[in-house]
């Protein structure tokens, strides 16, 4: 009987000799349990980003919007004939736009306009008209969720500006 046992632990021991390792169950059983933990991990990371995407597009794009009106408000300053008037929370100037009628914005060539930006209640809008103030067309926002509304200072002041600053701050949670 003593022979039989030694053959069988020689035959285990020549297979363990030639290469054929492998793991046990007990480090399979670690592996498998630090995996998971780590794919939770990653699936609670992803459910997080996927949570806070919209608000991210949402503060995005208000600061494209933003972006884009201030841009335009540079344009048409530089194209300016004249201030009418200037507050803080306000700005009217004769310009030059580009339509065949200025509240409508569509056509070719370019034509004297009166654009009105206000801010009031953490919106600024653009409104067009006709220099002498007739027919205009909608105000369109520009910037929403403004920190606030004085967002236009002058120098050397706001009676006889030569110069325009805008200041533009955006909430940063969107309200």
């Amino acid at each position: 009987m003593i022979e039989p046992m030694t053959r069988r632990s020689t035959r285990l021991a020549a297979q363990r000799g030639t290469g054929e390792s492998g793991f046990t169950l007990v480090e399979l059983l670690v592996g498998m349990s630090m995996m998971l933990v780590i794919s939770f991990a990653a699936l609670g990371l992803l459910e997080v980003a996927q949570r806070s995407e919209p608000e991210v597009r949402e503060t995005n794009s208000r600061i494209q919007e933003a972006q884009t009106g201030m841009e335009r408000i540079v344009r048409e300053l530089r194209q300016t004939s004249g201030v009418v008037s200037a507050t803080p929370t306000s700005l009217t100037v004769n310009t030059y736009l580009s339509g065949s009628t200025c509240g409508a914005g569509a056509g070719t060539g370019a034509r004297s306009c009166r654009v009105v930006y206000a801010c009031a209640a953490g919106e600024c809008t653009r409104t067009a008209s006709e220099v002498s103030g007739a027919s205009p067309g909608p105000a369109l926002p520009f910037a929403t969720d403004v920190i606030s509304n004085s967002i236009f200072s002058y120098s050397p002041s706001a009676t006889s500006p030569t110069g325009v600053t805008v200041t533009v701050q955006l909430l940063d949670d969107g309200g």
